[in-house]
């Protein structure tokens, strides 16, 4: 299917210009009016708009604004065409929605050239929205079965029945399941990320719960690895998180220290309250030389954590020692009352690979 370009000007003469410049490459479309270039659109669907500023009745920064909120015309570049030039005008045209501005008279190859990088951005960015939706369409279809899986054999890792081997060999089992729904998880939410669509539902939690969650959920690979976790808690705060999301990102980075930490190991993690809500975890270990390097699937885990972290308006510092991670330090706003009133003595918790 050829692309298509719906050109939008009041002026018969200019549109045939633009029909005769483009016509070899494109399938054109013409409308004289705002309100014309809106019924056809929805049904024509054009890649580019070229669209003319001056027009009676509705001008060009009113037809943009409707075009964007029509859901149809969401992934339509709108190119302006105007010999308005002000500095001023083109940011009119920038806030209406348009992606790019060519001011009158323009260059016939320039226009040319620019109308074939947006198609080239337009066709990149229905492939990443198919991508986007065949990973999508590969969780729904698995995670509840895989999560069936991981429960199941949850339940039957508390059988009494079974050999202290038998029930190894479950735990492990579950592990593993746990990490491909946690993978799964990761490319979804990395697709989500690339098409800009990552977004939160908020409600108030205790910091203290949310942590102790995301812990218990690594459990299975710091018992494989035989790593030590320590959650050191000064105090509890509410804060607003999305708990599901927030829950992924925290294991992400657990699953990423866990992996860079020597078997045997240490990993600490504590929270307390200064002007924000501030979790840190950190290996106190060396790193295990057996692991590989830090790779692209690690960069993901923090790209990931980075985005939902911002969403949630916080703050995510990598620490780093001698170019190596070490820990993270995650900030969010305080959304309430401390739940629980600070003692004078610290709360410790240690999981050793076990959930509580």
């Amino acid at each position: 299917m050829r692309q298509r370009v719906l050109v939008v000007d009041d002026h018969r003469r200019n549109i045939e210009i633009l029909e005769r410049l483009l016509k070899n490459d494109y399938e054109i479309r013409s409308a004289e009016s705002g309100q014309e270039a809106l019924d056809i659109a929805i049904s024509f669907r054009p890649d580019i708009i070229l669209l003319d500023i001056m027009m009676p009745d509705m001008d060009g920064y009113e037809t943009c604004r409707r075009a964007r909120e029509i859901d149809e015309l969401a992934g339509t570049k709108i190119i302006m065409v105007s010999a308005r030039a002000m500095v001023s005008e083109r940011l009119e045209g920038y806030r209406a929605g348009a992606d790019d501005y060519i001011t009158k008279p323009f260059d016939f190859d320039e226009l040319k050239a620019k109308v074939g990088v947006y198609m080239r951005l337009r066709n990149e960015e229905d492939v990443t929205r198919e991508v986007a939706d065949l990973i999508a369409a590969l969780v729904r279809r698995t995670e509840s079965p895989l999560s069936y899986i991981r429960d199941a054999l949850h339940l039957l890792e508390r059988d009494k029945v079974l050999s202290s081997t038998s029930r190894k060999l479950v735990s492990i089992s579950r592990g593993c399941v746990t990490a491909i729904l946690n993978a799964t998880h990761e490319v979804e939410l990395m697709a989500a990320i690339n098409m800009s669509e990552i977004t939160v539902d908020p409600v108030p939690v205790s910091l203290s719960t949310a942590i102790k969650a995301a812990w218990e959920e690594a459990a299975w690979l710091s018992q494989r690895r035989n790593t030590r976790i320590e959650i050191t808690s000064e105090a509890d705060v509410l804060v607003m998180i999305d708990e599901k999301q927030f829950s992924r990102t925290l294991l992400s980075l657990i699953d990423f220290l866990i992996r860079n930490t020597a078997r045997g190991g240490l990993i600490q993690c504590s929270h307390a309250i200064d002007t924000d809500a501030v979790i840190r975890m950190e290996t106190t270990s060396p790193r295990d030389e057996s692991a590989s390097e830090p790779n692209e699937d690690d960069a993901i885990a923090i790209r990931i954590a980075e985005s939902i972290v911002s969403q949630h308006e916080g703050t995510l510092i990598v620490n780093h020692d001698a170019d190596r991670c070490v820990g993270f330090e995650l900030r969010l706003p305080c959304a309430g009352p401390v739940v629980n009133e600070p003692s004078d003595t610290e709360e410790t918790v240690f999981l050793d690979g076990v959930t509580p």
